[in-house]
């Protein structure tokens, strides 16, 4: 995680998003609760990772 976003490719800023959702997210996830912008970020994530390549 030492790179710019620019620098980064779109697999270390995958891993960078899911380190940070582990990491730091679950430290605020009561004010998350109730988010649309938040619950609709994670569908699409879901069906991201479901739909697979």
């Amino acid at each position: 995680m030492g790179k710019g976003r620019a620098e980064m490719s779109l697999a270390e800023l995958e891993a960078t998003l899911a380190w940070l959702e582990r990491n730091r997210i679950a430290d605020h996830l009561q004010v998350l609760e109730g988010d649309a912008r938040y619950g609709w970020s994670v569908r699409q994530r879901r069906f991201d990772f479901r739909s697979g390549p």
